[in-house]
């Protein structure tokens, strides 16, 4: 489980370098610099998130830490699906 964590973070890192749209970074990264492949891969880490939302404990702090990973996978998800949907109606490239 921790492995999968360090993959998460990484590829949020990784993720917010291409957002800056630095040419250095999305010259090695070919598939973020469409709006589908953006949208494919959000939407892998909030799916990751989501499934990481495993935080066993009935104390305030464990409560918290698993709505804000929810709640962070969600809004994932969601970056996730504009990005896909802006990317198929061709927004991303024109």
């Amino acid at each position: 489980v921790q492995i999968l964590r360090v993959y998460g973070i990484f590829i949020a890192a990784g993720i917010a370098l291409v957002e800056t749209e630095w040419q250095g970074v999305l010259g090695c990264v070919r598939l973020m610099e469409s709006w589908v492949g953006r949208g494919l891969v959000q939407g892998f880490l909030g799916v990751l998130t989501l499934q990481l939302v495993t935080s066993t404990g009935d104390s305030d702090f464990d409560k918290s830490v698993r709505l804000y990973r929810t709640v962070s996978g969600c809004c994932m998800l969601g970056c996730g699906g504009f990005y896909m949907f802006g990317g198929m109606l061709c927004i991303g490239r024109c």
